[in-house]
């Protein structure tokens, strides 16, 4: 009972603030009646908002529901498609896998063929010739990126040029750089890519310089024969030349090898003295031999003629025969005669003999002194240096080949003189017995 007095007195005092013409119950039960007619007028309202709007958010939600139902389809067909074009994708990209391995292989086959070929193109004569196409290929190794299709094609016209200048004899006109420094304008022939040759000598391509350079020293002549006939020819005849297939190394090693003089003067004054002895018996032995024909060709001519002469033992021999009629006395003579032809037949050739014999101990005593100097440089500078022990075996070695030399046709000259000498002695001998043997057939 109190709560619902409670709740009266509760209405009736916000009545009371809101509607201050309430002034009696009845005035209050009329407010109250009227204020629920028109809440109920409200709710009636709002009631009806609230089902208009109820109608409009169905056919919304049936709207959203219909684009749902749409956009779920489209989702499925991405999805279909997503899935298709990740197989492609996965296709694609294995292609790509393939296709980057193979142009990486391109982009290093191209960086390793660009510089073994700059490598070439330094040491190459052709670049005499023809100049600055090193500065291509540089660019080629320091790019980064695959290189296109234009600088693959130049790359393969350069290795194509360089193919085939190998093969071709070319003139041209360049500069050349002598011994002393001095640059000389010159016409060079160039022999494919092996030599580089001009008014008859050879001439070097410095890569680290870019020059022509004439050499310090020029091989013997015998290779520098060919030179004269193909820089004169037309270029369509065929002339025999000597190449260099190593690209100036075995020329290198030609001009490195010591001439006859230079093997001479390796041998010291053992050498010298040696090639002395040589001389001087080749000098003994032809003049000996010369004086030995010259007696055999008058002793041939007496044996044919019947008239004895003093100008020839076989003369005297016969001049004796003649003029002595003592057999005793006719010997005595005729041994006189030969006993004086020795020494025009013998002399000299003992030297002969003893020259051959001192040549090959001259040059065991170069040995000898070579390897003393040999073991002097080892105890001074160790081997680590086979360049300080050279000099002392070349001067081994060439001494003894030297003695070798020397003694050889010292040995046989003398061999073939004492044979002449011995001969016309021999004949002497014959022709003085058959006339000792004639005068004692006369006696009987």
């Amino acid at each position: 009972m109190i709560k619902y007095l409670f709740i009266f007195l509760f209405t009736f005092s916000a009545l009371a603030e809101t509607t201050p013409a309430v002034q009696t119950l009845d005035d209050l039960m009329k407010l109250v009646q009227t204020e629920k007619i028109e809440q109920k007028e409200e709710l009636r309202k709002r009631e009806a908002q609230f089902l208009k709007e109820k109608n409009q958010q169905q056919r919304l939600l049936n709207q959203a529901q219909v684009e749902l139902a749409n956009l779920e389809k489209v989702r499925k067909q991405l999805i279909s498609e997503y899935n298709e074009h990740e197989k492609e994708i996965q296709v694609l990209n294995n292609e790509l896998q393939i296709v980057i391995g193979t142009l990486g292989d391109i982009f290093g086959v191209v960086k390793q063929v660009s510089g073994e070929f700059l490598g070439n193109l330094s040491k190459s004569v052709v670049s005499a010739e023809i100049t600055d196409r090193d500065e291509f290929l540089n660019h080629l190794m320091d790019q980064k990126r695959q290189p296109n299709i234009n600088e693959l094609r130049r790359l393969w016209l350069e290795l194509q040029l360089e193919m085939t200048e190998l093969g071709q004899v070319r003139k041209f006109e360049g500069q050349v750089v002598l011994e002393d420094g001095t640059k000389v304008d010159r016409t060079i022939t160039r022999v494919g890519g092996f030599n580089l040759v001009s008014e008859g000598e050879y001439l070097t391509y410095q890569s680290d310089t870019s020059q022509i350079m004439a050499l310090s020293k020029q091989p013997q002549g015998s290779f520098r024969r060919p030179i004269g006939d193909l820089e004169e020819g037309s270029g369509k005849e065929e002339y025999p030349f000597f190449v260099d297939p190593s690209r100036g190394a075995l020329l290198s090693i030609e001009l490195r090898k010591p001439t006859q003089m230079d093997r001479i003067r390796q041998g010291g004054a053992i050498g010298y003295l040696i090639i002395l002895f040589l001389f001087v018996g080749l000098g003994i032995g032809g003049y000996r031999f010369k004086v030995l024909r010259k007696e055999e060709l008058k002793i041939q001519q007496q044996l044919t003629n019947d008239k004895p002469s003093e100008d020839n033992p076989l003369g005297r021999l016969r001049l004796a025969f003649e003029k002595t009629q003592d057999m005793e006395v006719l010997e005595i003579k005729m041994e006189e005669v030969i006993a004086k032809s020795l020494p025009v037949f013998e002399k000299g050739i003992g030297w002969i003999r003893i020259l051959a014999a001192v040549a090959p101990l001259c040059g065991l005593l170069g040995t000898v002194l070579g390897m003393i100097e040999t073991f002097q440089s080892i105890q001074l500078f160790g081997t680590g240096d086979p360049k300080m022990m050279a000099s002392g075996i070349s001067m081994a070695l060439v001494t003894t080949a030297l003695g070798l030399i020397c003694a050889i046709p010292l040995l046989f000259l003398h061999t073939v003189i004492s044979s002449k000498s011995s001969n016309l002695i021999q004949t002497l001998e014959e022709q003085a017995a058959g006339l000792i043997a004639k005068k004692t057939s006369r006696g009987e």
